[in-house]
């Protein structure tokens, strides 16, 4: 069977790139959506737009900015070969879908489920108008480390899903596609139970962290201090991990320096990044070249070569009680989440003391200085509206 991958001239802010050559798990979407495919062994065809399709046989039509997993096709495919007439993925709202920024996605909600750009076309005799097959991502969750008074209406928790299927059409979707990958193989660690009984047996203990230390995957001529404390992550090549750093649910690049006392947890760190001394890198994805200096940077995505000084604060939580809000194509637009911090385009500097406020983003190649009070860009004409970048002589409006 073949899927058509339609084309797209969607462009993703502030990076300005389209998003299947964006990164998600260290691979491009375009790459992701590949293999994800072959490995059900469904061939990947990518097509100008739908009317370059005369496939008389049964087959996938879907955007070049869906991300999703092998188990999500599989369980849409098998559910609509069951039905034997046209189908539409659609997802049950709830959780997960409010932790990718669903509302940022343009999906239609229809019946208590996001109907989404993927479909399943059968033998030509049996089309007709696409049907919703809804899938059910709900599987498990993870407390958040949250009082319970900064989320009253619902207990904060983290779903722990295979099933992931995410419309990238903003920085946000991008970064939730980024953090599903380590939530997914988790997911599937714990789905297999013959796989636990083999990790206990590897690790000579039934007690859960031993177990989850077995799972760690670490590349070739790696330097890992002998305190360090790594469990359930993949690391990559030549990585440097130093004294006390803590390491939990990650995947972390080629070439990466994670200092001493540097806690990294359930996040994406790119090639050659840097994690200094002390800092805490939490939910976030930080793309290669990445240096931080900063206390701690979460549920935030730093693009390529950027840098947070230390005493740089990411807001990710709004006092007021109301979710954070972001700018898509020049207008506010609620993300319907509580938790969310900001966005550092390719080549972006943050200097020493600035504070972003929650949802905001930085475009390619500012450099923000609060000694000096000045921003500099090598993008000329670039708008500040929206920015809200606190500095002494930039007075910013916290929230939209």
């Amino acid at each position: 069977m073949y899927a058509y991958i339609l084309s797209t001239a969607k462009k993703l802010e502030p990076f300005g790139e389209h998003p299947r050559d964006c990164l998600i798990g260290n691979r491009s979407l375009e790459h992701r959506q590949d293999d994800a495919l072959r490995s059900l062994g469904i061939s990947p065809l990518r097509v100008a737009d739908a009317g370059s399709i005369s496939d008389p046989n049964a087959h996938l039509v879907l955007e070049d900015r869906l991300y999703f997993t092998p188990e999500l096709i599989a369980e849409f495919v098998a559910k609509s070969r069951v039905r034997k007439t046209s189908t539409r993925c659609a997802l049950r709202q709830g959780p997960v879908t409010e932790h990718t920024a669903v509302f940022t996605q343009d999906v239609p909600l229809m019946n208590g489920a996001y109907a989404y750009a993927l479909r399943y076309e059968p033998a030509m005799r049996a089309r007709q108008m696409p049907e919703s097959v809804v899938i059910d991502p709900e599987q498990y969750y993870e407390p958040l480390p949250v009082a319970r008074h900064m989320t009253p209406l619902r207990e904060p928790r983290l779903p722990i899903t295979d099933r992931v299927l995410i419309r990238v059409d903003h920085w946000v979707n991008l970064w939730a596609a980024n953090l599903s990958v380590p939530a997914a193989r988790i997911a599937r660690s714990r789905k297999l139970k013959c796989r636990l009984l083999r990790l206990a047996v590897k690790a000579r203990s039934l007690n859960q962290w031993n177990v989850l230390r077995a799972t760690n995957s670490i590349g070739r001529d790696c330097d890992i201090h002998p305190t360090a404390y790594i469990e359930s992550s993949i690391i990559g090549s030549g990585t440097q991990i130093g004294a006390g750093a803590v390491v939990r649910g990650a995947l972390i690049g080629k070439g990466c320096r994670i200092l001493n006392r540097a806690t990294v947890e359930l996040c994406v760190v790119g090639d050659g990044a840097h994690v200094m001394n002390g800092c805490t890198a939490q939910f976030a994805v930080l793309y290669a070249g990445h240096l931080t200096m900063s206390n701690r940077v979460s549920f935030s995505l730093c693009g390529r070569d950027t840098f947070v000084g230390d005493g740089v604060t990411l807001d990710d939580f709004r006092v007021d009680g109301e979710t954070v809000r972001v700018l898509k194509d020049g207008a506010f637009v609620d993300s319907g989440m509580t938790f969310l911090g900001g966005c550092l385009g390719h080549g972006a500097y943050l200097g020493a003391g600035c504070v972003l406020a929650p949802g905001r983003a930085i475009p390619n190649g500012w450099r923000v200085s609060r000694e000096t009070g000045v921003i500099t860009s090598t993008q000329n004409g670039t708008d500040l509206q929206g920015l809200n970048v606190l500095l002494p002589t930039l007075p910013a409006q916290r929230y939209a």
